[in-house]
């Protein structure tokens, strides 16, 4: 990819593949207030239909999830963003973008306002490493923005309207993406403002390859890693997420812990089989105290069973609004 510039903010023109596809996602956390959230806009553009999903919350106050597929007629395409059913985004330059959304239990009006660097792909040379030029060749083919900041609005949970002032991460991607190719995944991104974030993942492909990439910002200046390293500890549902624990080597030799307890967890469903789950971990042992999200997927099966709401402890697998769980207190 070449160096970022305004065209990667807005639509692209899609390729004659069916799995073309292009999505604007961002997931923020504010520690002051226990509030977050995560969501996601994206299109098959040849495929004519949209897809959400949407994740609020307040520590002390309720949860909401919503998981939906619209039609040609419920999605649309403009030179500065995108829209499918009620959730829409909007470039508004300077690498500031609103995202809205409005359903009956929640809505909200949110702008990424204040990027902490120059938005960039997982890797300076992506042709660097083998197997993220893999990931490259069967996942989002077009390209892939990254960026941490700082997103400021407001959102409604049932009748409780606030304010929120939170620390964010968001990506943009576009081109040809295979759900099929990667077995099982970590995606590990988050942030303590502009002096520390970072956007890794590693990735196990069809192909035999694991893939791992990522870099970190120090005040507005990225550097690769070199490794990632995972750990999780997992609830007896095998699908929440106690604590997690995230070992970052970098290209300089020097590498970066990042360790919390999670606050809220959801579950999501993506083209009919594949079960995801997206984790919030507060990273308070900082100063200054931000957040990190986990996002994966568990395919060692290729299964495609979807856990109910009775089945699971303290993830929110069901759309609606329902009263926050009580985070993990792990000593």
């Amino acid at each position: 990819m070449s160096a970022y510039d305004d065209t990667w903010e807005c639509p692209h023109p899609p390729g004659p593949d069916d799995l073309w596809q292009e999505s604007d996602c961002y997931w923020f956390y504010d520690p002051a207030t226990g509030t977050g959230g995560y969501h996601r806009i994206g299109q098959y553009v040849n495929r004519g239909s949209g897809q959400t999903m949407l994740f609020a919350f307040r520590q002390d106050g309720n949860r909401f999830r919503r998981l939906a597929e619209f039609g040609r007629g419920d999605c649309s395409r403009s030179g500065e963003g995108q829209r499918a059913g009620s959730s829409a985004s909007e470039y508004l330059g300077d690498g500031r973008v609103r995202f809205t959304w409005e359903e009956p239990d929640c809505s909200g009006d949110l702008i990424f306002s204040e990027p902490f660097y120059t938005p960039r792909s997982w890797m300076a040379e992506e042709s660097g490493d083998d197997g993220a030029g893999a990931v490259k060749q069967r996942m989002n083919t077009g390209g892939h923005l990254e960026v941490s900041g700082r997103m400021r609005g407001r959102i409604r949970l049932g009748a409780d309207v606030f304010d929120i002032d939170a620390l964010a991460h968001r990506d943009r991607s576009w081109g040809n993406r295979d759900y099929r190719s990667a077995y099982q995944h970590r995606m590990v991104t988050g942030t303590l403002g502009s002096s520390l974030s970072w956007a890794t993942y590693i990735m196990q492909l069809d192909n035999g390859h694991v893939a791992r990439a990522g870099f970190v910002a120090r005040n507005g200046v990225t550097t690769d890693i070199t490794d990632v390293q995972v750990l999780a500890e997992i609830d007896y549902d095998g699908l929440g997420v106690a604590a997690l624990r995230t070992r970052l080597d970098l290209v300089d030799g020097s590498h970066i812990d990042l360790r919390g307890t999670a606050a809220q967890s959801f579950s999501a469903l993506t083209e009919g089989w594949l079960v995801s789950s997206h984790h919030f971990v507060p990273i308070a042992n900082h100063q200054p105290p931000g957040f990190t999200i986990l996002d994966m997927t568990n395919r060692p099966s290729k299964g495609t069973y979807v856990p109910q709401p009775g089945e699971v402890g303290s993830i929110c697998v069901r759309d609606g609004l329902e009263p926050a769980r009580r985070p993990f207190s792990l000593p």
